[in-house]
């Protein structure tokens, strides 16, 4: 079993929706068991979740101002600032090592995760017991609690969502390095103040500077994370590049 890794540095919104839509579309015929990609934003961007409203979630205007950019992305969930972090999708076919049951196959995913930030030193687990998922009250992800966060002391240290076709599935997820609730705030449509925005933010949320007390070498995070997926798979990783079926969504759709 071969997991394929793809590095693809620092896109702009719409390119990294791009490429992991097409490895989702893709994911049959490329040979490989499962594909993780690894990346960042540049320009710094907002993804917004399949089923939020983008005009009622995010400032728009304050977004032009700080030249920052929006993006819809293919996995549900609430909006994300996608700044000072590394984002990771995971695309396999449920069944056999990933479950057919949601929430049952997050954890195992996210297992993989853990295992690689605890290489750093970091003491992260998934969020214990289950919770009833309830009606969104902010359009900010991190914010919202679910079955499906990784949290370091109770906080939220990265969060994740999936989106499914048949047999296959596709997760995203955002590790936290360092947040910004400033501009944060500024860009999500909140009705708290922000003193009250920067409470709640940072009694419920954590990050990888906070927890290390320093910041973190991107390529390590990434050897980390890849290390991760590695163990908990036992599967050969395999650094590769898109197919060339993918590059012509890609370029199709951007």
């Amino acid at each position: 079993m071969v997991c394929r890794i793809i590095d693809s540095g620092s896109n702009t919104g719409s390119r990294n929706m791009a490429i992991d839509e097409a490895i989702f579309s893709c994911h049959a015929e490329t040979g490989f068991e499962y594909t993780l990609r690894l990346y960042t934003w540049t320009p710094p961007a907002v993804s917004i979740g399949y089923f939020q409203d983008l005009e009622q979630e995010i400032n728009l205007e304050s977004c032009e101002k700080l030249g920052i950019d929006y993006v819809r992305r293919p996995t549900g969930g609430g909006a994300i600032l996608h700044d000072m972090e590394l984002t990771y999708s995971f695309t396999a076919s449920t069944g056999g090592v990933i479950p057919i049951n949601i929430c049952e196959s997050y954890k195992v995913i996210c297992g993989a995760i853990i295992i690689g930030l605890k290489s750093l030193g970091i003491k992260a687990e998934n969020r214990q017991g289950e919770r009833r998922l309830k009606q969104r009250k902010s359009p900010v992800c991190f914010v919202e609690s679910s079955n499906y966060d990784i949290i370091v002391q109770g906080k939220k240290i990265v969060g994740s969502a999936q989106r499914r076709v048949k047999d296959k599935l596709i997760q995203h997820g955002s590790i936290l390095i360092d947040f910004d609730t400033e501009k944060m705030h500024s860009i999500f449509k909140t009705s708290l103040p922000f003193k009250r925005f920067h409470r709640n933010f940072v009694n419920n949320v954590t990050c990888l500077k906070q927890e290390l007390g320093s910041s973190i070498n991107s390529n390590k995070l990434k050897c980390a994370i890849c290390l991760g997926f590695k163990e908990l798979f036992k599967t050969e990783v395999k650094e590769e590049g898109l197919t060339n079926t993918e590059m012509t969504l890609v370029l199709a759709k951007i």
